[in-house]
């Protein structure tokens, strides 16, 4: 072998490492919380000064309907020690530090209820902030980015929101407050992540044109290079859609809602690339 071709080798691998960072990149995280440890840096406040807080706990093994969430938070509107709660407890973030980003960035976070929702004890509520102020003073006067009681029980509830317009704040903080409930059982908070789904979509020469873009049912991949294996997600970074050992350059996304998709393509020498697209 001789040293140019060695050399054009080495460039290869280089390049491939290099898109592997760029696609880790565009879902990057800020913050994630989903296990004990995570929970550990956070505050949690009392406001309602009847010793029963947000707990971090660990449901594996416990005998619930939501065991399979591990490592959690909790907060109660009941207990059999103390009886019927009238919960006003804050659970506040370490800082996130949001000064290098421009958005989009996303807040990610699950709620639930072990109880089943044949029942009337599910129902609690919680309420969201993102705020640059952590004083009571500053939370109580904000307005939410997510407040209302929970639709049924034995479930996790997932929900999104855009919070980008916190973009340029070194010190953003979430905070989650259980309150305005009384006498069900207790609130399950899982699964917080903020991330910054495409920071980087910077690519090199291997990479790919979408169209049409807007589409409606049908987006076609116009490369000249084999493609091996695509991807689609949705700005949150959740997988949609997956395709191995393709052929065809035409992609179904009749399935898809309306909204911004991120499409990325590994080609058949291993290198990476990807565009976002929009589907009407």
């Amino acid at each position: 072998m001789s040293f140019l071709n060695i050399h054009i080798i080495k460039l290869k691998s280089t390049l491939s490492i290099i898109l592997l960072i760029l696609f880790n990149s565009v879902s990057g995280q800020l913050l994630t919380a989903n296990d004990t440890a995570d929970f550990s840096n956070w505050t949690s406040i009392d406001a309602d000064g009847d010793n029963n807080n947000w707990n971090i706990i660990d449901l594996t093994g416990v005998g619930t309907a939501l065991d399979a969430q591990g490592g959690c938070v909790i907060s109660s509107s009941w207990s059999a020690s103390s009886g019927i709660l009238y919960p006003d407890n804050y659970f506040i973030s370490p800082a996130i530090d949001l000064s290098g980003n421009s958005g989009p960035v996303y807040l990610n976070f699950k709620v639930g209820s072990i109880e089943p929702s044949s029942s009337s004890w599910y129902g609690e509520w919680i309420s969201v902030y993102v705020v640059t102020d952590t004083s009571m003073a500053y939370m109580s006067s904000c307005n939410p980015v997510h407040s209302d009681s929970l639709s049924s029980g034995q479930e996790m509830h997932e929900f999104n929101y855009d919070i980008s317009s916190h973009c340029g704040n070194s010190g953003v903080h979430l905070v989650f407050r259980h309150h305005n409930c009384s006498d069900n059982n207790f609130i399950i908070l899982d699964d917080i992540e903020v991330n910054n789904p495409i920071n980087i979509i910077e690519q090199n020469e291997l990479t790919f044109n979408l169209y049409p873009n807007p589409c409606h049912n049908i987006i076609n991949i116009n490369t000249a290079i084999q493609i091996e294996n695509y991807w689609i997600y949705d700005m949150s970074g959740k997988l949609m859609v997956e395709m191995n050992n393709v052929s065809a350059k035409d992609i179904n996304i009749k399935s898809l809602n309306k909204g911004n998709y991120l499409c990325k393509v590994q080609f058949i020498n291993g290198s990476f690339s990807q565009q976002v697209f929009t589907k009407n």
